[in-house]
């Protein structure tokens, strides 16, 4: 984590007009490609050293759906049982022994380690049961600090496997949404802890709940992962997250036909990329013990960040896929804790998609950079190099942007070996027409805008917290957008590191990046905090820029959930606040309304405490 300290100290805090740390390449910039090629034989890195290009990319498996009836509208549902379960089967590398990890099984279909894609069809909801079947005691026991949080807020939730599923990128009701509060633990004697806010529809078992999922939005990648409070940086380092795909008629998604010309099954590729470091065993290395050697500091095992020496895509390190000499469709999703990839194949990329679903046309790039919890949906063309090796390699630092550790350059491979199947018959993707796009732009007049400031507390040169508007999550909330209403969200970064701002509920779209003193403008908010928050006079980071505006990037021109808030940016986003049918109204966090949350995706930093509610009122 690289410290607002730290930041100043590097001199683009106060005028950061120069720095453009994000975005595509475009067609001439240098990426330095030869630097990031594996050296034949050993990649070193890892606990032990692993052979690289040995382990086929692993296929994740489809779910299976069942039918119902949606609880929430009485309409016909697709519906899914599942459950989180340990085992011991999974194998992280050939080199590598069998490990225990977490993933959600659905009956006997399960990889082990993450869990089956769930395949939706646009405007049918979907009905989720899960069941918590895991041990009592969490894989990374010793990993959890009890110290994170507002003062005395761990005493609420105890050390054992809780868990609580939020659908990534869900049009969902918020009694269904994974708030962290609405956990749940494995049975213990017959009987399950549950979380302050837990809520399910009619139906669930003691260790579990039932969620309805609307599906009222465009075709795309969603996902689905862990969400308990406190514990979202353990869950989904075990194993909990998996894919969830909404299709419709103007798009493919894994399975299903659609009406674009573009790569369907077995040329549409899901890749989750995630970066570990492993033990001897076998098993994921997680640290439990902060590394501060102040007897002071607070947190005797929180760390602001991790960052893995080993990638690993689908749950494999170092894979290699075999391809035919044709067009493919790559589905990209960043499930890492905090790692920032810089991602190139050395060939034309063009990207068609986002979180939101497809883009208004096609992008072409060099490389991309995605941030934990982004998603990239990218067709390339293998044709022209048959019996070629093509490697998938990363150049981003971490921390991202200014980070010093070691770059993981050498991600996965893919061997143009396989005999082309028939024709390819898709559309080259510069001459693809992509459906109407419905843009948020631009901004009603009357809009409001919010102010969110990403910021950090320190004890020297350690964080001891990352924090939004200077409040811990638990303090109420006070950001109430009003139902229907559209608002300019200004996220305000004073930190050093690029933050990964996720919205429940809402998508959006990214506006522009203002370049602000951040000097100045934290000593006035500080005072402001001090001074005890008069509203009329808190400091408005807009008054503090630098420089002009900096337009969103070609690939953010879609709808979003998560963005990139840069280091001396104010990041301007556009959404709109409304809420699927049957959603309820509660007063848990503030006043009564639909309460959801926002928080940085880098999942340590979600945990200690950057995530705050916000509730749409009437």
């Amino acid at each position: 984590m690289i410290t607002r300290r730290q930041f100043l100290k590097l001199g683009v805090a106060a005028g950061a007009t120069t720095f453009f740390p994000w975005g595509r390449s475009r067609t001439g910039t240098a990426f330095a490609m030869p630097s990031f090629l594996a050296e034949p034989g050993k990649v070193s890195g890892a606990t032990k050293p692993l052979t690289p290009w040995v382990d086929a990319l692993p296929m994740l498996p489809l779910a299976k759906a069942g039918s119902t009836t949606d609880p929430l509208t009485g309409s016909p549902a697709d519906y899914y049982e599942m459950e989180a379960k340990q085992s011991s089967t999974w194998q992280f590398h050939r080199d590598l022994p069998p490990a225990p990890t977490w993933g959600y099984w659905q009956g006997s279909t399960g990889p082990g380690y993450l869990g089956p894609t769930i395949v939706a069809a646009k405007n049918k909801p979907v009905v989720l049961k899960m069941v918590n079947n895991l041990p009592v005691d969490p894989l990374y026991k010793n990993a959890y600090d009890n110290t994170i949080g507002m003062p005395m807020a761990a005493n609420h939730y105890p050390n054992i496997s809780r868990i609580c599923v939020h659908l990534h990128g869900g049009f969902v009701a918020p009694q269904c949404d994974g708030h962290p509060e609405s956990w749940y633990g494995p049975l213990q004697n017959g009987k399950a802890l549950h979380g302050d806010d837990y809520r399910s529809l009619p139906g669930a078992p003691e260790n579990g709940y039932v969620y309805s999922f609307s599906n009222r939005q465009p075709a795309g990648l969603l996902w689905y992962h862990d969400h308990s409070m406190y514990q979202t940086r353990l869950n989904p380092f075990s194993g909990l997250a998996a894919g969830y795909a909404i299709i419709d008629g103007d798009d493919t998604v894994v399975p299903g036909a659609g009406g674009l010309n573009i790569p369907k099954l077995p040329y549409d590729i899901a890749l989750v990329l995630q970066d570990r470091t492993f033990n001897d065993d076998g098993s994921m290395f997680y640290p439990t013990a902060s590394g501060v050697e102040d007897p002071g500091y607070p947190h005797p095992v929180w760390q602001p960040e991790y960052f893995g020496d080993t990638p690993i895509v689908n749950g494999k390190a170092y894979p290699v896929l075999d391809v035919e000499p044709r067009r493919y469709r790559l589905r990209f999703l960043n499930g890492s804790q905090g790692r920032f990839f810089r991602l190139a194949l050395g060939l034309p990329m063009w990207i068609i998609g986002t979180e939101g679903g497809l883009l208004p046309a096609p992008v072409y790039a060099d490389n991309f950079l995605m941030a934990p919890a982004e998603r990239y949906d990218v067709i390339v063309d293998f044709a022209p190099f048959a019996g070629g090796v093509i490697p998938l390699v990363n150049g981003a630092p971490a921390p991202y942007p200014f980070g010093d550790m070691a770059v993981i350059p050498n991600i996965m491979q893919f061997r143009v070996k396989l005999a082309l199947q028939g024709k390819d018959t898709t559309l080259p993707p510069e001459e693809l027409k992509l459906p109407e796009f419905k843009p948020l732009l631009p901004v009603p007049k009357n809009a409001k805008e919010r102010d969110i400031v990403l910021g950090e507390r320190m004890m020297g040169e350690n964080p001891t917290a990352a924090i939004i508007n200077d409040l811990w999550f638990e303090e109420k909330g006070d950001d109430t957008p009003k139902l229907n209403d559209t608002e300019i969200w200004n996220w305000v970064n004073l930190t050093g590191d690029a933050h990964p701002m996720h919205t429940h509920l809402f998508m959006f779209q990214v506006i522009e990046r203002v370049p602000f003193d951040v000097e100045k403008y934290t000593g006035d908010w500080d005072a402001w905090v001090a001074a005890g928050r008069k509203p009329s006079a808190r400091p408005k980071p807009l008054e503090y820029a630098t420089g002009s505006a900096i337009p969103a990037a070609d690939d953010e021109i879609g709808m979003k959930d998560t963005v990139k808030a840069y280091p001396g940016y104010i990041t301007r986003i556009v959404g709109k606040f409304d809420v699927p049918p049957g959603s309820a109204k509660s007063g848990h966090e503030g006043p009564e309304g639909y309460e959801y949350v926002y928080h940085c995706h880098i999942l340590e930093h979600e945990d200690n405490d950057m995530m705050r509610p916000f509730t749409v009122v009437t």
